[in-house]
């Protein structure tokens, strides 16, 4: 965002490079606010985002802000910041696939990628610069 980058600067190649994937966006109301939950939702602007912090349907709870986001087992969840100002966001990719999440790369090709990829595999692929790729996807 608000960046100079441009496809020449991806070095390691756009089919080497995830620039979308999915993420669960959980229905119902906080118990907070009815607010919901805010994860995927494209008119809050971290809202869209997800990292690869962690892997593809991780155990790991999502970090979000209080009362945006709605924990069950398949996108846990934790209040991690109350405004704009003290924010903590991490956003894993996740779906409702069995194994894995669909994900775009830079090229315009999707695929289907595996919960267990590799995880230094999984930070290189969201990455332009050159990062060597261990393994294959």
């Amino acid at each position: 965002m608000n960046s100079k980058t441009s496809l020449a600067n991806f070095h390691d190649g756009t089919s080497n490079t995830i620039m979308v994937s999915e993420v669960i966006n959980v229905k119902g109301v906080t118990s907070v606010a009815v607010l919901g939950d805010w994860r995927g939702v494209m008119h809050y602007p971290e809202g869209a985002l997800y990292q690869h912090d962690n892997s593809p349907n991780s155990p790991i709870p999502d970090l979000f802000r209080q009362a945006m986001c709605i924990s069950i087992r398949s996108a846990p969840c934790v209040a991690a910041s109350t405004n704009w100002l003290n924010r903590n966001i991490v956003i894993s990719a996740r779906s409702m696939h069995v194994g894995g999440v669909q994900s775009l790369l830079a090229d315009g090709s999707a695929r289907f990628v595996s919960d267990n990829i590799h995880l230094p595999t999984w930070r290189a692929l969201s990455t332009y610069d050159g990062e060597e790729v261990i393994g294959e996807f």
